[in-house]
């Protein structure tokens, strides 16, 4: 099993509540090292394709290609992250996880709604996520090499 010694999150840079949400992740004391990159960013396109969920969903990218999509990269920042590495194992448990999952699913579906109960303006086309986009499936250079 290898170390993770860094994580690249890929999140909606047009979505008002995930830049909220990176913000956060940026501030926040971190155990392993975390890339913030937009999905609607040259870096993000060149270097992973096309993003699975086409920006729906929030995904995390190791250092050894290895990648995490919805409720499973929310975790992976959760536990890249001083004060909440605990939370994420404990959310893990198998009685919590379908709570956790479902949980996930409902704020990722109604990012929009939840960011104007927050405060946060909502999206300028009215929903977050990119529009579809060609390309080939997800991929990384290190996945692309194995």
């Amino acid at each position: 099993m290898s170390v993770v010694r860094e994580l690249t999150v890929l999140y909606d840079g047009a979505c008002p509540l995930c830049v909220v949400c990176r913000d956060w992740l940026a501030r926040a004391a971190q155990r392993i090292p975390l890339r913030l990159l937009d999905v609607h960013g040259e870096v993000v396109r060149s270097t992973y394709g096309r993003v699975p969920g086409d920006g729906v969903a929030l995904v995390v990218v190791d250092d050894a290609g290895r990648y995490w999509l919805g409720p499973a990269a929310f975790l992976m920042c959760l536990w890249a992250l001083e004060r909440w590495a605990a939370v994420a194992w404990l959310a893990l448990c198998a009685p919590l996880r379908p709570l956790t999952v479902a949980s996930f699913a409902l704020v990722s579906a109604n990012r929009a709604a939840l960011g104007s109960l927050l405060g946060v303006p909502s999206c300028e086309s009215g929903h977050c996520g990119l529009p579809p986009s060609p390309g080939g499936p997800y991929r990384s250079a290190r996945l692309a090499a194995r």
